[in-house]
């Protein structure tokens, strides 16, 4: 049996011709017409669409005027609906997302693209700090940390807004993804969590422009990193969670028996201590809830792989 017989023909890698760069933007008038002249720079090939996410300035004539698509929301959606509204719209079979504030390199996107041939999606992997306080890149270090345990890989950079992939893949987990923040952190651990293949491509990022801010509010969209990282896990690696759990349920209980065995009270009898059975019980239950989680989890990824078979 010759080799092409049985294996899978390789991939070829999407032609620029194929992909559509999607830039969310909302009130970005300063930097948004620079940053669609550095994507067309590159490649006059894809197609560059910018999602005017209810700016109340001149964000939607500038992308025009530098020479991109525009789609208007009537109010402020959040960046996740913009990628939403490109979702629904875009017809391309690639895709790509840059962030509108100029910090992040469209030159990086061809290379990113090419190596579509083995992987799903690739992400751009910050290298560099850009003017990110101490307490937000502690943040940033407790979520990537998080987010690498319960996908079971490591991952460099979880909120880069620079990345290419497949739009039907990416369409696959668009119940998921949250209307505000973030896209990056939910549809990287979606993509992970689901066996698909990730690649993090690194990428050097450019400070700030000058007049312009973040618009990320680390308490609260930290809070909301968190939960999207909880949601993800639970609906497919449940067991990262329920079995550690039961662990520690298990722990805390023993050691409290352990103590109780050395009470002056007891003079060294064996006192079970009605602690340690209620949590040893409760450990139990947890990781027979995390098994059977697990186990519906897989079931419904491999009923929703079969139908895309048949599709």
């Amino acid at each position: 049996m010759g080799q092409d017989e049985f294996l899978a023909v390789k991939r070829e890698a999407p032609s620029l011709k194929d992909v559509v760069v999607v830039i969310p933007a909302f009130n970005e008038e300063k930097v948004i017409a620079s940053t669609v002249a550095r994507a067309l720079a590159v490649s006059r090939e894809w197609g560059i669409l910018v999602i005017d996410d209810g700016s109340d300035d001149r964000t939607a004539e500038e992308a025009l005027q530098a020479g991109a698509q525009v789609i208007s929301h009537s109010y402020n959606m959040g960046n996740g609906s913009a990628v939403k509204t490109a979702l629904r719209r875009v017809t391309a079979p690639v895709m790509a997302i840059l962030d509108a504030d100029g910090q992040l390199p469209p030159e990086a996107l061809p290379e990113m693209v090419k190596r579509l041939v083995h992987a799903d999606m690739v992400v751009g992997a910050r290298v560099n700090q850009t003017e990110v306080s101490r307490f937000r890149s502690f943040g940033n270090w407790v979520l990537r940390r998080v987010s690498s345990y319960v996908s079971g890989h490591p991952i460099p950079d979880l909120t880069c807004g620079l990345r290419v992939f497949f739009r039907e893949r990416c369409q696959e987990f668009f119940h998921l993804y949250p209307s505000r923040f973030s896209f990056p952190s939910t549809s990287t651990l979606a993509f992970l969590t689901c066996d698909y293949r990730v690649e993090f491509y690194p990428i050097e990022a450019r400070p700030r422009p000058v007049g312009t801010k973040s618009k990320i509010k680390p308490w609260q969209d930290g809070l909301q990193f968190l939960a999207i990282i909880l949601r993800i896990v639970l609906l497919f690696r449940p067991y990262r969670i329920f079995v550690p759990g039961s662990f520690c349920f298990f722990l805390a209980g023993l050691g409290h028996q352990i103590f109780t065995l050395f009470l002056p009270l007891n003079h060294g009898r064996l006192v079970m201590s009605g602690t340690f059975i209620t949590m040893s019980l409760s450990a139990l239950f947890l990781f027979c809830f995390g098994l059977l989680a697990q186990q519906i989890a897989e079931l419904r990824i491999h009923l929703s792989q079969i139908s895309r078979n048949k599709e």
